[in-house]
């Protein structure tokens, strides 16, 4: 049985231990972030990658992709490495 959410982590030990390096995704979006496929804007806009079909890009929300809420500024610093280091632009 798959948990419902979990905590995709943005860069890994020691940094695993900062809370701002932690966003809670469902699995499947989870999967996307952890291989550069989304990704989120310090504001907690989803961008996503053009790697992505068009078809798939309109199953995870199209124009109007989801913000992640609770985003704290000292999230910036995580979320800009994840979009330099890992998204697939």
């Amino acid at each position: 049985r798959l948990p419902a959410q979990r905590t995709g982590f943005v860069q890994q030990s020691p940094e695993r231990l900062d809370i701002f390096n932690g966003l809670l995704l469902a699995p499947n979006f989870d999967e996307l972030f952890d291989s550069g496929l989304i990704s989120f804007m310090d504001s907690g806009f989803m961008v996503i990658s053009p790697m992505i079909s068009l078809k798939n890009k309109e199953l995870l929300g199209g124009e109007k992709p989801f913000n992640l809420k609770e985003i704290n500024g000292a999230n910036g610093f995580f979320l800009n490495f994840h979009r330099e280091n890992i998204f697939k632009k």
